[in-house]
């Protein structure tokens, strides 16, 4: 099959790492077949960073697809959202209709119901091809709670011929927003088996040159509002107080990099709450291993790749009970707390620090068994996908529509340069406001 992939979560010029699951999605499914890249690059972001004038970076991950393109996104900041995939595709359209005209695609892949979801549908219907948008899980749960972002969702999902969720949560909550069930498919993201694997955490300690001794629980994500980080530290001065030999790390950057300091040095948690940045992909397995547990304080989620990356390597979780977090949970080792309660959150880590048996959020009724260890309990009852694993149900689900809408071979016909060429049309009303929204955007 020939697929284009369009969507700004993609690693790029900006942020390397971004997106990386996405990458690592594509490079499997490229393994059997045709797949082109087009991931739009905000231009506040070129400009903050001075991309412009410097070379793009190394591809450090190894995933980025050859030819792909990084039109620049031009936008009102912070104005018309409910617009954004108006001004997307008049930024992308000229670098998505040449990727068209000489890949030939036979199907639209997008990541983000909006805007990235809506241009992708956008071009699969002038192409006449089908379009599938998989959600994130924050584009169901966070921006549909801005009633005209949730009205542009939800034209999305219901011009789509298909949506990809990654937990049966976020599926349901598909539904809800007026999708057809049948239309709506759960894959959960996979992870690189040859990185995330079960190894010694002494040898792995060993090798971040932390403390062979000290319990550790370990955090990671981006630094901002969502992740809830701001639970986790006053989980941790709690926690601190009663059981003072720990230590919490946290890997990632972000927007509340500073205040998250501040929090840590107010709380008395300077050498035991530490923030040490990103981390690569191989760092990032032996952080998993060589930690007690990994915590999860989100406030929102679909189903976390930090948790799946810890269950292949052989770990368990403290986690907020959200989003598809409880499908990959298992009550013999993984504890689930209400999202923003740091009581409980430092409730259920010093539990895991003792080694109890964990998970509900009740109190634990019974002792483990004389000599009973998680590996005699038993087997998970969740095993994570490898990424062929989830690039395969993706390329089956695009495979039965291609199938569907173009059957007798016709999808192997060639793209008519004049089949893009149509013009888009708004109402007066539709056109004034996105007037009045640019005008405004660009006196900032």
């Amino acid at each position: 099959m020939r697929i284009l992939f369009f969507s700004n979560v993609y690693p790029g010029p900006v942020n390397p790492r971004g997106g990386i699951f996405n990458a690592s999605l594509l490079k499997a499914m490229s393994d059997r077949h045709s797949v082109r890249v087009v991931a739009p690059v905000s231009w506040l972001d070129l400009l903050r960073r001075g991309v412009g004038n410097r070379p793009a970076p190394r591809d450090e991950s190894g995933l980025v697809l050859d030819g792909t393109d990084y039109p620049c996104f031009w936008y009102p900041p912070k104005l018309g959202r409910r617009w954004y995939d108006h001004w997307m595709w008049l930024s992308a359209r000229k670098t998505l209709l040449s990727a068209a005209r000489s890949s030939r695609p036979q199907a639209v892949l997008s990541y983000w119901a909006h805007p990235d979801g809506a241009v992708a549908v956008k071009l699969a219907r002038r192409l006449g091809i089908p379009s599938i948008v998989m959600t994130g899980g924050s584009d169901m749960l966070v921006l549909t709670k801005n009633r005209a972002r949730r009205a542009a969702i939800r034209r999305v999902i219901t011009r789509a011929d298909a949506v990809v969720a990654v937990s049966q949560d976020i599926a349901a909550r598909v539904v809800e927003e007026g999708a057809s069930p049948e239309r709506v498919h759960v894959v959960y993201r996979g992870v690189d088996r040859d990185v995330f694997y079960p190894d010694s955490p002494a040898a792995a300690r060993q090798r971040l040159g932390l403390n062979p001794e000290g319990q550790l629980a370990v955090a990671v994500g981006r630094l901002v509002p969502v992740k809830g980080y701001q639970v986790l530290i006053e989980a941790c001065r709690r926690l601190h107080a009663e059981s003072p030999r720990f230590a919490c790390y946290v890997l990632g950057e972000g927007s509340l990099r500073r205040e998250l300091e501040q929090q840590i040095h107010s709380s008395g948690l300077r050498g035991i709450v530490r923030l040490p940045g990103s981390q690569n992909q191989h760092n990032l397995a032996d952080w998993y291993r060589a930690a007690d547990f990994t915590v999860l304080p989100s406030l929102s989620e679909g189903v976390p790749n930090v948790l799946l990356e810890t269950l292949a390597c052989g770990s368990r979780f403290v986690a907020s009970r959200v989003g598809g977090v409880p499908e990959i949970a298992d009550n013999r080792y993984d504890r689930l707390v209400p999202a923003g309660d740091a009581a409980a959150l430092a409730a259920a880590m010093k539990a895991a620090f003792t080694g109890s048996r964990l998970m509900t959020g009740e109190p634990l009724t019974e002792e483990p068994a004389a000599g009973e260890t998680e590996h005699s309990i038993g087997p998970r009852s969740f095993t994570p996908f490898s990424w062929h694993d989830s690039a395969e149900a993706v390329a089956n689900i695009i495979a039965g529509l291609i199938h569907r809408e173009q059957p007798g071979g016709t999808a192997e016909r060639e793209v008519e340069p004049g089949h893009f060429s149509r013009p888009q049309r708004h109402s007066p009303e539709e056109a004034t406001e996105m007037a009045t929204a640019l005008t405004q955007g660009a006196t900032l």
